[in-house]
């Protein structure tokens, strides 16, 4: 089992998230903390789930909301996406709470004084919540038009306005609160500061009433209403007019960790659609037993494999290759809450109307999982503005692969296999100036397609060459549409067509995310093949993943990757072997909790 090789390997990343889960006990036995009774059943409510919180406060998670460098328990971002992951297959109410809890703290811990990271520090490991405070009701996602100010004072800044939309709002202690600092419209107009509650006079802020929602229906989305707040001048993080740059920096790390929520949600949708089908008998037999059925549970697990690998590569890149994070995390934010829609949609049909249904099966959660899951696509940028930040770099990384025709220097190899290899560490936390706001046109995980076929053929693994030869082909079709994409935008220049939220670059955006995903997934496998066994190292997975993102892209549909029967009915048998073991569905398949059949 794979907790032995968590073990045999140095993944301490994992270690702890495996430790999470035992210690929560199975979420389906409703005495346990975040079992689906208690999730479901504060969702009914619209109740914040305070007790989950506290359950999770009594056994520390908040101290890895905190780097180690600022005295927490938090190792590296992997470990806590991974930890973040064990609290989303239960609920993701309350783990987005605890996550809005660490957005709040990103401006902190990339850009606070020494004073402002160990108060942070002390309220996070209080495990008081807090919050990233930029919408407002007027302007939505338009920071630009930000209207609440902070204007001087003779005792500092007096900050007055609304924020509206914002998660924790009200419960939230601290707030990295965006403000126009000076009039105008430019970037150095707007400022971040820390705003600490407790130390405010009576009266200064009022809240703002919680916000009915479809999903995450006990969550604080509420707001904060700032009336002659007089704070210090102390509060500013990141100097006065620079709060523009420490926002998309902060965004730039937040994109990235929402994928623990994704990854959570997604697999207890296909834990709960397998356990459906795998009981339920129609027509003489059971669901598992219709091949439509079959082809769509594997079509989750190999989305899933696909949206983990980003996951794992981008998440580590937060400390080992920070400089990328501008385009990289926009492709994460788009692609991994978009295939976990996808995910738990497709668990969906098989359900049938048990997916609709608020009782029952897992005390009806998969309806509470699918309504909460649809917001992570929303925060940090919506998959429109995600999809707008990759158009408008099309132009530039074309230009630059075309210059370079794809190559990469050595040095570069090492550090993409460094990148991907999950036994090496990832250890720390980048501050502000680690971070760009601009690739520049680089994207060295699209740009090793070339090199990674290369790899393959001349350095074969326990694969069967087989596996070999038909993942060299897939490679092949994917370089050629890369080749495609990379023509089909020159043609776009050609045509004047240069508008980044344009119909025709969305779609290539689109197509840059699965390509991205393709290369991210082989170079995963590679880096890691020796070293972890069973499921993952065959590469099977990874073929019928390839010949399916083939399929997509040149617009075959699904025939192409289901064509090759034996491996398939290989992997459906290595599916059901992680399931009945109750591991994860992941690439680092770790053991869960057990308690009932």
């Amino acid at each position: 089992m794979l907790m032995t090789e968590v073990d045999r390997l140095d993944l301490p990343t994992w270690r702890k998230a495996q430790e999470l889960e035992q210690h929560l006990g199975d979420p389906r036995v409703a005495a346990n903390p975040l079992s689906c009774h208690t999730t479901v059943n504060f969702d009914e409510g619209d109740e914040f789930p305070q007790k989950s919180v506290d359950a999770l406060s009594d056994v520390g998670f908040f101290n890895y909301l905190v780097p180690e460098k600022f005295a927490g328990a938090m190792a590296s971002p992997t470990e806590l996406m991974a930890l973040t992951r064990v609290v989303s297959r239960r609920d993701l109410t309350t783990a987005i709470a605890i996550g809005q809890t660490f957005l709040g703290a990103l401006p902190v811990w990339l850009g606070g004084s020494d004073e402002q990271t160990a108060l942070q520090s002390s309220h996070v490991r209080s495990a008081h919540l807090g919050c990233l405070a930029l919408t407002e009701k007027g302007h939505g996602s338009d920071v630009m038009s930000s209207e609440v100010v902070a204007e001087p004072h003779a005792d500092g800044l007096c900050v007055s306005g609304e924020k509206w939309l914002i998660n924790n709002g009200t419960r939230g202690t601290t707030l990295s609160l965006l403000v126009r600092s000076k009039p105008g419209t430019g970037m150095d107009t707007l400022s971040l500061l820390l705003i600490d509650k407790e130390t405010l006079s009576d009266g200064a802020t009022k809240p703002v009433e919680k916000i009915p929602t479809h999903g995450i229906r006990g969550a604080d989305i509420s707001g904060i209403r700032f009336v002659d707040c007089v704070v210090p001048e102390s509060v500013v993080m990141g100097g006065v007019g620079g709060g523009f740059e420490l926002m998309v920096k902060t965004l730039q790390i937040s994109r990235i960790m929402a994928t623990g929520f994704s990854l959570g949600a997604s697999d207890s949708a296909i834990r709960l659609a397998l356990d459906f089908a795998i009981d339920r008998q129609i027509y003489g037999a059971s669901v598992v037993d219709i091949p439509a059925a079959r082809f769509s549970l594997i079509g989750c697990l190999l989305d899933q494999f696909m949206a983990e690998s980003v996951a794992l590569i981008t998440t580590r890149a937060i400390t080992l290759q920070p400089s990328r994070l501008t385009l990289w995390s926009a492709i994460t934010k788009y692609y991994v809450p978009v295939t976990s829609e996808k995910i738990v949609r497709d668990s969906g049909v098989v359900l049938g109307a048990r997916h609709y249904i608020r009782e029952d099966h897992w005390s009806g959660l998969f309806q509470k999982l699918m309504r909460d899951n649809a917001v992570v696509s929303l925060f940090d940028g919506s998959t429109a503005v995600n999809l707008g930040l990759i158009a408008g770099q099309l132009n530039m990384l074309v230009a630059a692969r075309t210059k370079s025709h794809g190559h990469l220097e050595p040095e570069q190899r090492d550090e993409l296999l460094a990148l991907a290899t999950l036994d090496q560490a990832d250890t720390g936390f980048p501050r502000a100036d680690d971070l760009e706001l601009s690739n520049n046109g680089h994207d060295e995980i699209l740009d090793s397609l070339g090199w990674l076929a290369e790899k393959i053929a001349a350095e074969p693994g326990d694969e069967d060459e087989a596996i070999r030869q038909l993942l060299l082909e897939e490679i092949a079709l994917l370089l050629l549409e890369r080749d495609k994409l990379d023509a089909a935008v020159r043609d776009l220049n050609l045509a004047k067509d240069f508008k980044p939220t344009s119909e025709a670059r969305f779609e290539l955006a689109k197509r840059y995310c699965q390509l991205f995903a393709a290369a991210s997934a082989i170079l995963i496998w590679v880096a890691n093949r020796d070293t972890i066994n069973g499921m993952f190292s065959s590469g099977e997975w990874l073929e019928l993943m390839l010949a399916r993102i083939n399929s997509e892209l040149s617009e075959v549909g699904v025939s192409h990757w289901m064509q090759n029967k034996v491996v398939i009915e290989r992997l459906w048998q290595q599916f059901l072997g992680l399931y009945h073991d109750e591991k994860m569905f992941s690439i680092v398949p770790f053991a869960l909790a057990k308690g009932v059949r």
